[in-house]
């Protein structure tokens, strides 16, 4: 069994107000391109299809484009629902679509396809109240108590290769795992994670939900990542499919880079020094300047016209600092020397005489009115 594994697509995703429609058609095209290119069995989506729950005409029409694809190219598609992802708006059509080898699962009553020697367990992400529900188990109380109850349901054929695939936070042990900014988290006041030992009589298994490429027990466990950068956070990763093949049981896995339009990165320095050069990138500023730059986004944005957010670093720090000064010793301070702090902290130079001067009375106006 030779397949790709693939993950939140995240069609429609708007990122700093840039549609990322163009950008995503480029990649999913690719994406079917290394499928023929590598002979693959089946493509693996393990979910986010979407961005949103209700996503935009224009995300529905490329995933649209995207099946037909497919399709075109006698390739099978297995795709279940992400928590960003509506199930009953992935599972739409799915009866027929089945007959063109294309499996949408978004239901929480786990779905088995067969492929040659090989199973495929379909496991789209569900809130625990969800699967408590559907299972009519009270003793389901969070994310990894519901995976629980699903998974003990199920009888696998050891005969053949069996493969999951999961939309959540999947850990081994108490590991830490590469997170981003543009990933939603999957339950509040309840613990999101689940651990790696309930997928252990898996071969393999294709999760969703991070956006990293990354393992989580060696070779048998890991995440696709997201196929572009979706958020600052994100500006360092490498995005990419995974080209799985299990042979006797044995599994091997090779990675295929994506190509986007524009990469996401992130400039460092001075307002001048930046302005010296040029870029169609997507591209986050971190000024070092002491001070504010007036119109620098405006500015910068005729030289970089993807600019997507500015921050100032040392005046970052310098704020930091400044809001860490003990809160007893300012009550004690007058405002001359209060003002005079702040603007040293601020600016990183000291008060001239003609300065001072000015804050001086200024404030004995102030004082007399």
């Amino acid at each position: 069994m030779r397949f790709l594994h693939t993950a939140d697509w995240h069609i429609g995703k708007i990122v700093n107000e840039y549609s990322m429609i163009e950008d995503q058609k480029v990649v999913l095209d690719q994406i079917i391109e290394i499928a023929n290119q590598e002979e693959v069995d089946v493509i693996v989506m393990a979910g986010d299809i979407y961005d949103r729950s209700l996503p935009s005409k224009e995300a529905v029409q490329l995933f649209n484009e995207t099946l037909n694809k497919i399709h075109e190219h006698n390739l099978t598609l297995i795709a279940i629902a992400g928590n960003h992802d509506s199930p009953i708006r992935v599972q739409y059509a799915s009866q027929l679509l089945k007959a063109e080898n294309i499996f949408l699962a978004g239901d929480v009553h786990i779905s088995k396809v067969s492929i040659g020697d090989t199973d495929f367990y379909l496991i789209p992400y569900a809130d625990h109240l969800a699967v408590k529900a559907a299972l009519d188990n009270d003793e389901i109380t969070n994310l990894e108590k519901a995976l629980e109850a699903q998974l003990e349901l199920l009888q696998l054929d050891a005969s053949k290769n069996n493969v999951a695939t999961y939309h959540g936070y999947v850990i081994k042990d108490s590991q830490s795992l590469i997170e981003s900014d543009s990933e939603r988290p999957l339950s509040i006041g309840n613990s999101e994670f689940v651990d790696s030992v309930l997928f252990s009589d898996f071969d393999y298994v294709a999760l969703g939900h991070l956006h990293a490429s990354q393992k989580v027990t060696g070779d048998k466990i890991g995440y696709s990542g997201s196929i572009l950068k979706y958020s600052k956070s994100e500006a360092s990763h490498k995005k990419s499919v995974k080209i799985v093949t299990i042979d006797n049981k044995e599994v091997s896995i090779e990675t295929r880079d994506l190509q986007p339009i524009r990469d996401l990165k992130v400039i460092k320095g001075s307002f001048e020094e930046i302005m010296q050069g040029n870029s169609d990138d997507y591209v986050f500023f971190e000024l070092d300047d002491p001070q504010l730059i007036i119109e620098a986004m405006n500015r910068l944005k005729h030289r970089y016209p993807y600019a997507m957010g500015l921050e100032y670093t040392q005046l970052q720090k310098v704020m930091s600092s400044f809001s860490d000064l003990n809160l007893e010793k300012i009550e004690t301070l007058d405002y001359q020397k209060l003002f005079t702090q702040f603007y040293e902290h601020y600016s990183q130079k000291e008060l001239s005489e003609e300065q001072n001067e000015i804050i001086i009375n200024t404030l004995k106006e102030s004082e007399s009115n």
